[in-house]
């Protein structure tokens, strides 16, 4: 079980996780709706699933873990 009060816009917080992977990135406390659309530009990110599956997100967190001794 996560969170949802720390990581979610408030409008999402009642969502079950199975309507969260398909809810927009702005869904996601912190990423505005003009993040949202850069993410989309840039990296073809439109929902939490897009980001959790992105490429790069992937590959900066094996580095981050790596440099971490995890």
């Amino acid at each position: 079980m996560i969170d949802k009060k720390n990581k979610l816009d408030k409008a999402f917080e009642e969502k079950s996780v199975e309507e969260l992977v398909s809810a927009p990135a702005e869904a996601l406390q912190g990423v505005s709706e003009g993040d949202g659309e850069k993410l989309k530009r840039s990296f073809g990110i439109e929902t939490i699933r897009d980001m959790a599956e992105c490429e790069w997100y992937r590959k900066a967190l094996a580095v981050k873990r790596k440099a971490q001794g995890e």
